[in-house]
């Protein structure tokens, strides 16, 4: 007969225990959470309060004030690869580069809520080389990246899909896939260009040069770009190098 009751006893304080922790987290969420979203979500898009709303939903699935904070911190998005079956990752565009990603699983990917925030993206599948890039759910809800095979892509480069962009009041313009440096010209690598002969090597200059209205020739184009000095490279450089 003890043994019955022990179980019995057992049973029901787990059973109370676990009623106490759920009605704890539901307070919680209502008394702490939701007031913190709202503060949060006040101040711009935030990755902290679209995560804090995903804990918050477990405990107050049906709360109306939750869902609505949920619709502002939270946005689908679509992402489309090319080859499919890649691992998709994302983390806050503002995070430390040591900081872990959180994955979304392996496109295609339709329709999936992340933070209404602007973040970094890493689309990775194996014998390719990783793409990165960075976007919001503002920008755009649907999203194509192309992987190349493993060694293929330029070094320090990245791939700018083509299509249809327009930039403010401009007209739309079509362009193709091309190949952008993932950060900013130094100067350092800017003096490799012009040391290479990137001044004398006709087939790096593929538009027509214009100046006053004028359209130059090479040569006398070529003899625009030169530095204080009178050598070849940046204007503001002297005797063919960039101050310290």
């Amino acid at each position: 007969v003890a043994v019955p009751l022990l179980l019995v006893l057992v049973v029901a304080i787990a059973a109370a225990a676990w009623l106490g922790v759920r009605s704890y987290r539901a307070r919680w969420a209502r008394n702490v959470a939701l007031p913190e979203i709202a503060r949060l979500g006040q101040a711009g898009p935030s990755v902290q309060a679209f995560r804090l709303a995903r804990e918050a939903r477990r405990f107050l699935p049906g709360d109306r004030g939750l869902q609505q904070l949920w619709r502002d911190v939270a946005a689908p998005i679509t992402i489309r690869t090319t080859p499919p079956g890649t691992v998709v990752d994302w983390r806050d565009y503002s995070a430390a580069d040591d900081s872990p990603w959180e994955s979304l699983g392996s496109a295609p990917i339709a329709g999936i809520l992340v933070p209404n925030a602007y973040l970094r993206w890493r689309i990775s599948k194996e014998g390719f080389d990783a793409v990165e890039a960075a976007f919001s759910t503002w920008t755009t809800s649907v999203i194509q990246f192309q992987l190349d095979p493993q060694g293929s892509t330029p070094p320090g480069m990245v791939r700018v899909p083509g299509g249809p962009y327009r930039y403010g009041p401009a007209p739309a313009v079509q362009v193709e896939d091309y190949w952008l440096d993932k950060y900013e010209v130094t100067n350092r690598e800017f003096k490799e260009f012009v040391d290479a002969g990137g001044y004398r090597k006709r087939e790096y200059w593929r538009h027509p040069f214009v100046k006053d209205g004028r359209e130059l020739s090479w040569e006398r184009a070529m003899e625009e770009f030169r530095d204080t000095t009178g050598r070849p490279g940046a204007s503001t450089w002297a005797l063919g190098t960039y101050s310290d």
